[in-house]
């Protein structure tokens, strides 16, 4: 038998208004067969008590020998338990928000080690929850009226899915090397909100689910790269708003809200008042005047041209919308030996299919590829020293079979190198409350 360590990424739960940082450690056996040993497994929480919650500073806090069905709290040095009382309570109950997410977390790890659902229900002492948002509604739930689930022609074959074991290249890669994991998963669109009280009156669409918490159908393992960047942008864009406009923008809503009439008796009165103003008259009179020599010539030039001047056009930047980060990856791949080469083939089968749009039985529909989520890994754990990134579109999949300009095969016919260039956009922006200090860079 043999002793087998996996651990969590670190996850947030909000008990009582505060935010709780922890992670999960899973230590088990198994035989020679590479089963898991029964009443093997020991699960272990640890949690953050500093306010920084990027800095490791994790204190063993509760175990469960049940794959987190109950929990024994840890005491501290001064005898009191690591967690506080309400915290005990949300891991406690099944239906707690912080035992469900300390479930999830061990489902999470248990599908990166490629292990079956029967070994993750095996840890987990249960399967996976699926969760929604109150009031939600998924407008692709088979049991929507208007828009049911399609079956897609063709199935997930050549794909790892989420018993096998993750594409690895090199194959021989050392597991502790800082990598790039990839993860596909089913594209699922956000849930439209039938609760409007719940979001402002309006209704919307609920929160994008955690691609860690979907069912994985293959993960593929490649060395970070060199050109590693992001790039985090906004649209701003110029806007003009000369007086003329915002008066003649401020007499129109006047009108609505009191009638024409007063519209245009308001003008009259401050035309009169303007004129009176020695200060400000020749300005006055010009603008005026441009406004009727804008009407009759069509030419918005034309004072310019007449006297060298123009209204004040105010040219201001202002928001305009959030964008999507795109980002690039690139590998060359050179097979050492067959295993390796069939390796390298089935990534890149693995990222065509992948992105390949669907098209359901009836061909009446076409539908979503999978998406993807993309993580960097350091020692075993998300990299802190590199940025994170939402679920992501694989827009662009480029294979070079000839990187080095010469033809040149095995004699089982693979190419001796190809070179793999990935683009991908993120399916949603990143917005300010994002950055909850969960990650030193966090996106």
């Amino acid at each position: 038998m043999a002793n087998k360590k996996v651990q969590s990424n670190r996850f947030k739960t909000k008990v009582d208004g505060e935010d709780l940082y922890a992670y999960t450690e899973v230590e088990y056996e198994v035989d020679d067969k590479g089963s898991i040993v029964p009443g093997s497994k020991v699960t272990t929480l640890y949690y953050n008590n500093s306010s920084t919650p990027f800095f490791d500073n994790y204190t063993q806090a509760a175990r469960s020998k049940d794959g987190g069905v109950t929990w024994e709290f840890i005491k501290g040095l001064d005898g009191k338990t690591v967690l506080g009382e309400s915290a005990q309570k949300s891991l406690g109950k099944p239906d707690g928000e912080f035992h469900k997410n300390a479930e999830k977390s061990v489902v999470e790890i248990a599908e990166r080690q490629g292990l079956s659902q029967n070994e993750i229900d095996e840890l987990t002492g249960k399967g996976e929850e699926s969760q929604r948002l109150p009031g939600a509604v998924d407008i692709a739930d088979e049991n929507n009226p208007v828009f049911g689930k399609s079956t897609t022609r063709g199935d997930d074959a050549g794909l790892p899915g989420p018993g096998g074991a993750p594409l690895t290249y090199p194959r021989n890669m050392n597991p502790r090397q800082d990598h790039i994991e990839f993860r596909m998963i089913e594209y699922s669109p956000k849930k439209l909100s039938k609760d409007f009280a719940g979001v402002g009156g309006l209704g919307g669409f609920g929160e994008r689910r955690d691609p860690y918490n979907a069912t994985s159908k293959g993960t593929v393992i490649l060395p970070i790269q060199s050109g590693i960047t992001d790039l985090n942008r906004v649209d701003w864009t110029d806007d003009k708003l000369n007086p003329v406009d915002a008066y003649k923008s401020a007499l129109f809503i006047e009108g609505l809200q009191k009638g024409v009439g007063a519209s245009i008796e308001k003008l009259g009165e401050d035309a009169s008042t303007a004129l009176k103003n020695s200060e400000g008259r020749s300005d006055i009179q010009k603008a005026i005047a441009s406004i009727f020599l804008t009407a009759a010539t069509q030419k918005p030039t034309f004072l310019s041209r007449a006297t060298g001047s123009i209204i004040n056009p105010n040219l201001e930047l202002l928001f305009n919308a959030p964008t999507l980060r795109p980002f690039s990856f690139s590998f060359r791949m050179s097979a050492r030996n067959k295993p390796e080469a069939d390796t390298i083939k089935n990534i890149i089968y693995f990222f065509k299919k992948g992105m390949a749009v669907k098209r359901t039985k009836t061909n009446l529909f076409l539908q979503a590829p999978n998406v993807f989520s993309i993580k960097y890994v350091s020692n075993g754990q998300e990299h802190t020293g590199i940025n994170q990134i939402k679920e992501c579109a694989l827009v662009s999949c480029s294979i070079n079979y000839i990187p080095d300009g010469t033809y040149s095969a095995h004699a089982d016919g693979s190419m001796t190198a190809y070179e793999m260039r990935l683009e991908f956009n993120e399916l949603e922006p990143v917005y300010f409350d994002e950055y909850d200090g969960s990650h030193p860079i966090r996106y």
